[in-house]
């Protein structure tokens, strides 16, 4: 039986870490790594449980060619997702399946001086699970793709 769109996982608030190469003054490449909880209910109010994620994302970054301290950016990649640390409900088994998809953001970032950076960006990450529970007696697609809101401090070596 297959229940759609019926199961949703809660917001989280985290830190990331992001890693960034610059290649060039205009182009790099970003490594974002984070790790969140989520309770996993359906639309019911039932709780499956909670389920931690793993998302690290790859992009590839534009910084547009502009004068002055504030520097915007564009950037697009791909996203790998895992579930780990999953606490089921009493009589409930559930497994979330891995996730490819992709990642689009867009951003500033402000010369602070003496190599050091403020970075504020968004991320739309695209994040789709099969979730099997009690071995695929019940089956549901959950659609995550969070909005990744990020404030960071940064130093250019």
């Amino acid at each position: 039986m297959s229940i759609g769109g019926s199961v949703k996982i809660d917001d989280a608030l985290v830190p990331e870490i992001d890693i960034s190469y610059f290649f060039d003054e205009d182009w790099s490449i970003e490594l974002i790594a984070a790790t969140s909880p989520h309770n996993v209910r359906s639309t019911l109010g039932i709780n499956l449980g909670d389920a931690w994620v793993l998302p690290p994302t790859l992009t590839v970054k534009y910084h547009l060619p502009v004068d002055g301290p504030v520097r915007p950016y564009i950037g697009a990649g791909i996203n790998y997702t895992t579930f780990w640390n999953i606490d089921e409900q009493p009589g409930l088994s559930m497994d979330y399946s891995d996730s490819w998809g992709w990642a689009l953001q867009a951003g500033i970032e402000i010369d602070l001086g003496n190599n050091w950076s403020l970075n504020i960006d968004v991320k739309k990450i695209d994040i789709d699970t099969d979730v099997k529970i009690n071995g695929g007696a019940i089956t549901a697609d959950v659609e995550i793709d969070p909005l990744v809101v990020g404030i960071g401090i940064g130093y250019r070596f």
